[in-house]
């Protein structure tokens, strides 16, 4: 991932400016819209004149996922993964997990804080 990419992704997701959600890349919940760490750098990266739908695949749809990963959710383009982020399969279930799963010590879900320093630290 060049460092550039990684500079802007990890500042959005530790700017408050986007609420954190789970499972799916963005969810529109009436009051508030939440993104999953892979749904903050889709918001970020794409093109102003594109739609968000413009990269995301919706589950079962995906290629680059296996259906029982996407659960009900939906993961980003193979294009965005490759082109964009530059990040391996593995590296973006990892991602998708430590945003998803509950901290090691299993009290609570890894907030984006966690996921910024995980991406400062291993990407």
């Amino acid at each position: 991932m060049k460092k550039s990419i990684k500079n802007r992704w990890v500042k959005a997701l530790r700017s408050g400016k986007f609420k954190q959600g789970f499972g799916k890349l963005k969810q529109d919940e009436g009051d508030a819209i939440k993104y999953c760490c892979l749904g903050v750098a889709i918001e970020v990266f794409k093109p102003k004149n594109k739609k968000f739908s413009d990269f995301a695949l919706r589950a079962g749809k995906s290629a680059f996922y296996a259906e029982d990963f996407c659960k009900a959710g939906c993961m980003p383009t193979r294009t965005f993964v490759k082109n964009v982020l530059e990040l391996s399969k593995e590296e973006v279930e990892t991602l998708a997990k430590l945003n998803d799963e509950t901290s090691i010590r299993g009290d609570r879900m890894n907030d984006f804080h966690t996921v910024a320093n995980y991406i400062e630290e291993n990407l």
